[in-house]
């Protein structure tokens, strides 16, 4: 798994800097925009065209690997940490892998069976609710 975690962390983080370096987003910025950008199915219009054909080529590859929910999570948790030191912030806005851990196993016993809502009232980077 920590193979594809990688991957899936490195393509991302490539997409990232050339956000950075092309259209001058910070970090955070540029995950933003490109989770938005994979929802939509769209690359940014104000890429240059050898820009915009890396882009087209890492989304490419990220569409064509298929990827378990826990290691995409596990990435974006990496990637959030990444831009999180960035910009200086404090980590304490994610939730410890272990207590994910704990809370999706409590949830887990006490539905084993239902469909459940949550609402988490203090999300923070949506780590927590992501993996319950």
């Amino acid at each position: 798994m920590t193979k594809k975690v990688d991957q899936y962390y490195d393509l991302i983080d490539k997409a990232a800097l050339l956000y950075y370096e092309h259209l001058r987003l910070d970090y955070l910025e540029a995950l933003i925009r490109i989770s938005k950008d994979i929802v939509e199915g769209v690359i940014d219009s104000r890429f240059d065209d050898s820009s915009f054909q890396q882009m087209e080529k890492i989304y490419q590859e990220l569409e064509n690997t298929l990827y378990t929910n826990e290691e995409v999570r596990l990435a974006w948790e990496l990637l959030i940490i990444k831009a999180f030191k960035d910009r200086n912030l404090g980590l304490e806005l994610m939730t410890p892998d272990t207590i994910n851990y704990l809370v999706a196993a409590i949830v887990s016993g006490l539905f084993p069976e239902e469909d459940i809502k949550i609402l988490d009232t203090t999300l923070g980077t949506g780590n927590l609710l992501h993996a319950v």
